[in-house]
């Protein structure tokens, strides 16, 4: 009865992923064949950890037979993909001149255009998608919410300032922080509540709280926005906040990634790194990249070093995902994919400059990048799985 229970409670995860339970990202739960898993936030879920825990088939020993499954001519506009029932969503430019930008639906498993969102003269955020509704953020002082499978506008919601942070959807709320934090209905858009502690930078949600920084780290109400604890860092927070097994990760513009308690704000450990990008985390790890080269792998509960991998000239630009013990990292050039518990190179792609991290979900990996040359105006939206099939 015991190992039935169990078996439930994963099976309604994985068909319901935008629920706040969070997997502990350790042993690999293999789904169903059946069941298609999802990646339906910015860093996979509402903690930001940048693991998945269902990835079964691309592992240490299958990753080397990747190989180029489509890819399609793309302007991807600074924007990690996330997939939801065999779409993905992105950012894209939808043409130069004029300047149009868009949140673009396309089909998971050919690469096809289903439906795009234009704007003209304005940015959009990484895409999040909940319950049949794509909500995006814009530089227009906008979010936006957006049919999943039709594109057309359900609602738009003025915020402060530009609110190009990936938003994050947890139990029908949208939390997106644009100058101020906000908490709207996601269903109708309303306000819920606003809080002044908020920044350019994306929340995190776990347990009912939601974590944002605004100067330092505010862990604040997730029903009535009121502070429950702050931290403060020796200088202003520079990365999104990563929940992950009751900790906070957060970096400062002081270079250096800190490790908080999420239930009392209290100080765990540090560790010296220059880096605006989240980490990811899975249940006993933690991998930063630096904002040049390199990455660390660091013992989630003491902060110690357990290796470190160097681009070379590579740089960094977007955040690690890691699943299946294997981290992807995404770069100036290359798509390069480690054995999580080393740190040895497994596979490398030359892929061209990219500013959004991968997307890893039922053996593809998915990755936008930006042309070599301002003269090429066109980047490419790629997918990759073992021999291309």
């Amino acid at each position: 009865m015991k190992l039935k229970f169990f078996f439930c409670v994963g099976l309604a995860i994985l068909i319901a992923p935008f629920a706040t339970a969070q997997i502990p990202c350790g042993p690999t739960i293999i789904p169903m064949a059946t069941l298609f898993v999802n990646w339906p936030q910015f860093q996979y879920d509402i903690g930001h950890s940048g693991c998945n825990p269902y990835e079964s088939i691309l592992s240490p020993n299958t990753a080397s037979t990747l190989a180029q499954k489509w890819q399609r001519q793309a302007r991807v506009a600074w924007s990690s993909s996330v997939l939801a029932d065999g779409a993905l969503y992105v950012n894209t430019v939808a043409s130069l001149q004029p300047y149009y930008n868009s949140v673009s639906a396309i089909d998971a498993g050919t690469g096809w255009d289903t439906w795009s969102f234009d704007l003209q003269y304005t940015y959009f955020s990484s895409p999040v998608v909940a319950n049949g509704i794509v909500y995006a953020g814009a530089s227009d002082n906008n979010l936006y919410a957006l049919n999943a499978k039709t594109g057309t506008l359900v609602w738009q919601y003025a915020t402060a300032s530009q609110a190009l942070a990936p938003p994050v959807v947890a139990n029908g709320v949208v939390y997106v922080s644009s100058g101020s934090a906000y908490a709207l209905n996601a269903t109708t858009g309303a306000l819920i509540w606003e809080s002044p502690n908020g920044s350019t930078l994306s929340p995190a949600v776990a347990n009912g709280v939601v974590y944002v920084s605004s100067g330092g780290l505010y862990a604040l109400n997730a029903t009535t926005g009121n502070v429950i604890w702050e931290y403060q860092t020796l200088s202003s927070v520079s990365s999104s906040p990563v929940v992950a097994g009751g900790r906070v990760y957060v970096n400062s513009y002081e270079n250096n990634l800190y490790a908080v308690s999420a239930l009392t704000g209290s100080l765990i450990w540090t560790y010296p790194v220059a880096s605006t990008l989240p980490p990811a985390v899975d249940r006993n790890t933690v991998y930063v990249a630096d904002n040049v080269s390199k990455i660390y792998a660091l013992n989630a509960a003491t902060g110690a070093l357990k290796w470190t991998y160097d681009a070379q000239d590579d740089l960094i630009s977007s955040p690690p995902v890691v699943a299946n013990g294997l981290v992807y990292l995404s770069s100036d050039h290359n798509l390069t994919v480690l054995d999580a518990s080393t740190g040895m190179q497994v596979w490398r792609m030359g892929t061209g400059v990219s500013t959004s991290s991968p997307t890893v979900a039922n053996g593809v990996v998915y990755v936008g990048t930006q042309p070599y040359g301002i003269d090429q105006p066109y980047g490419y939206l790629t997918a990759f799985s073992l021999q291309g099939h």
